[in-house]
């Protein structure tokens, strides 16, 4: 029977639980059902963020703030 490990938070997974693959241009990771859940909130919290930014430029609002400190 061969041991199955979470890449990020390095518990044994059994058998049972499935192992989600995840893929970079570096390396593919096992993870687990908790460590993705927390991976794609991330992710998400990054994309909204990235967007704010582009929006702030988009409309200029980064002017305002360099005037207002």
């Amino acid at each position: 029977m061969i041991k199955e490990f979470c890449d990020i938070c390095k518990v044994e997974i059994d058998n049972r639980d499935v192992l989600a693959i995840v893929s970079t241009p570096i390396k593919n990771y096992k993870v687990c059902k908790e460590c993705l859940d927390d991976l794609i909130q991330y992710i998400q919290n990054r994309e909204n963020n990235f967007k704010l930014e582009n929006k702030r430029y988009e409309r200029d609002y980064r002017n305002k703030w360099e005037e207002i400190c």
